[in-house]
């Protein structure tokens, strides 16, 4: 009994729990990415077009611009109208 004890402390008390935590977030992510195909997801062609943005330009758009007509989803909504660094970087790499 006092096995058990010492370790349902060592669980709650350190940073076990957080380390099954995050490794069951992981695990569950890889089955998730797996599981689901190429553009199977409605935005994925919209964040591949802001990347292609910025694989030719530097600086964000202006909110009315003819160059970014073809990176709106269904929705009205561009990647290119926030400003995400990850975009720019993922166009230059």
């Amino acid at each position: 009994m006092e096995k058990i004890k010492n370790w349902y402390k060592k669980i709650f008390n350190g940073n076990l729990l957080i380390a099954i935590l995050l490794m069951f977030i992981f695990i569950i992510s890889i089955l998730i990415s797996m599981k689901t195909g190429l553009s199977k997801h409605p935005d994925e062609s919209i964040h591949y077009k802001a990347v292609e943005y910025y694989q030719t330009y530097n600086l964000p758009p202006k909110f009315i611009d003819k160059k970014i007509e073809n990176t709106y989803s269904v929705h009205g909504e561009s990647r290119l109208t926030r400003l995400r660094y990850i975009l720019f970087f993922s166009g230059k790499v």
